[in-house]
């Protein structure tokens, strides 16, 4: 794993999605780190507003936290600045919006 002191810790937001989108793994691999307690965050809510179907086995917090992480995973991909919003504005929407197969449909 890489720290907030590898080469790219004083890069904003934007421009880790930038380096992401063009290649760079480490990149990529900074932004999952200063995100990982958003996603977790957003899963446990998630986790605690369904928790009778956690209880009964349909929902499973590793598997809401995973499917966290491939909605950031998306906004990463997806980002675009052009847009005028903000990464973090950005990805809060991906990483909510996600969920996981099992779940039951909320209207």
């Amino acid at each position: 794993m890489f720290s907030e002191t590898s080469s790219f810790s004083h890069l904003t937001d934007e421009e880790l999605v930038n380096l992401a989108q063009n290649g760079k793994n480490e990149a990529q691999t900074l932004i999952f780190e200063r995100y990982k307690k958003t996603v977790k965050s957003t899963a446990n809510a998630y986790h605690s507003k369904f928790s009778t179907f956690c209880l009964m086995g349909l929902l499973d917090s590793d598997d809401i936290f995973q499917e966290g992480l491939l909605g950031l995973l998306s906004a990463i991909y997806s980002f675009r600045p052009e847009k005028n919003v903000t990464f973090r504005t950005y990805s809060a929407k991906c990483i909510s919006k996600v969920q996981p197969p099992s779940s039951p449909q909320i209207q």
